[in-house]
Parts: structure tokens; sequence; C-alpha cells
């Protein structure tokens, strides 16, 4: 049985890098924080998908399993709380180290990879039975 961390970290790699690509493709079309939305939904998508049934892997049978409504709210309030810091540090590190925008994006999404898993692991894929 793989651990869960390292399946988290295998799902991560796969969401980082489709958003990677839809960022590196729409900035050049578009602004960096409209860039950003698009690749963190677009990868946000996929992710949520495969952290459910991949790294959480949510199997259980229908009355122990984690309503999906209320993890797809509490996944896109995660959603607008990366985006935010993740367009936060892309620009500042634009504009203070002047960074190219894809090694900023880069160093920004790999310092949101900790808070994501704790994140996720604790409120959003908890098994019903140790719900808060």
């Amino acid at each position: 049985m793989i651990p869960m961390w390292l399946r988290y970290v295998v799902v991560m790699g796969l969401s980082w890098l489709i958003d990677f690509v839809t960022f590196a493709l729409a900035s050049y079309f578009f602004g960096i924080p409209l860039s950003q939305a698009l690749a963190r939904g677009v990868g946000a998508v996929a992710g949520f998908l495969m952290h459910k049934f991949g790294t959480f892997k949510d199997t259980a049978p229908a009355a122990h399993r984690v309503n999906t409504t209320s993890q797809i709210w509490k996944y896109a309030v995660l959603w607008l709380f990366g985006w935010a810091v993740s367009t936060a540090l892309i620009l500042g590190l634009m504009q203070w180290l002047l960074l190219d925008k894809l090694v900023a994006k880069f160093i920004a999404e790999l310092s949101l990879v900790p808070i994501n898993y704790f994140l996720m692991r604790r409120f959003i894929f908890r098994p019903k039975e140790h719900q808060l």
C-alpha cells in the first residue's frame, strides 16, 4: 500500500504540472492575476478529483462518506486562499527579486505545498468519523 503522503506528492505534482503549463501559456496572453486564476482553476478541478479518489481515497460506503458538496466548498475556499497568496508571492518575487514569472510561480507554489497538505487532510478530506 502506498503511503498517503506519497500519493499526495504524486497527485500534487500532476496537479501542479497542469497548473504550471496552463499558467505558462495563459501568461503570454493575459496578466499574472488572470493567468494565475485560470491555471489554478484548471489545476484545482483535476486536483480535487485526484485527491478525493486517489490521495485521500474517498471510497467508503455512502453512509460513511463525507458530503462531496461540502468538500467542494471547502476546496473552493482553499483555492481562493491559494490563488491570493500565490499571486501576491509571484508579483512580489517578480518585482523585488526581478525573477522571471515562471521561476516566481515555481517558488510561490512550492511554498504552499505543506500548508495545502495540512488543510486538505485536516479539513477537506478528513474521514467522516473524524470530522471536527
